[in-house]
């Protein structure tokens, strides 16, 4: 049919490139959602670094950890909450976490122990940190999509809190 001078792609040579883009998307899609999750899990983990390097901060100010439930994380990810010492004055305990993090800090009766944690909608896992330990990173499997409370992370206590929980490794 092309012997009129007719210029073109014929249907065949069009099925092939679409057959071969659905294939490179096949390949590629999988590898992007992991990279996805890598990214929110070190998100995660570099805003428990923070939080963490904080609550430090607050402590070696004013001899407590600070406590905090989701309800203190905005939308913007920072972190407000007013803490009252034991002479009676209230102070500001301020940190930040990513946009779409999660967080909690769970404190021991005294204030003199502190576990926070964090979780990011798209993973399948919750992430910790024992503040009066050795601050490594832990996490265990937690629901997707499911919002993080205080009950999800271990009680602070002056023993070891996450027992059970997997050391987690950047990959």
């Amino acid at each position: 049919m092309a012997s009129r001078g007719e210029h073109g792609f014929t249907l065949i040579e069009i099925l092939i490139v679409v057959a071969i883009i659905g294939v490179l998307v096949g390949i590629a899609l999988p590898a992007l959602q992991k990279y996805k999750a890598r990214a929110y899990e070190a998100a995660v983990a570099s805003d428990l670094g923070n939080v963490a390097v904080f609550e430090h901060a607050f402590y070696n100010e004013h001899e407590v950890f600070a406590g905090f439930t989701p309800a203190d994380v905005q939308p913007t990810g920072a972190i407000q909450k007013k803490v009252m010492l034991a002479n009676g004055t209230t102070v500001m305990f301020e940190a930040r976490v990513s946009k779409d993090t999660e967080a909690v800090a769970n404190v021991g009766a005294l204030g003199q122990a502190c576990t926070v944690g964090g979780h990011h909608p798209a993973l399948a896992e919750v992430f910790a940190m024992e503040l009066e330990q050795n601050d490594a990173i832990m996490y265990k499997p937690f629901p997707k999509g499911q919002k993080l409370t205080n009950a999800d992370i271990p009680a602070a206590t002056s023993g070891i809190d996450l027992v059970g929980w997997k050391a987690y490794q950047q990959r």
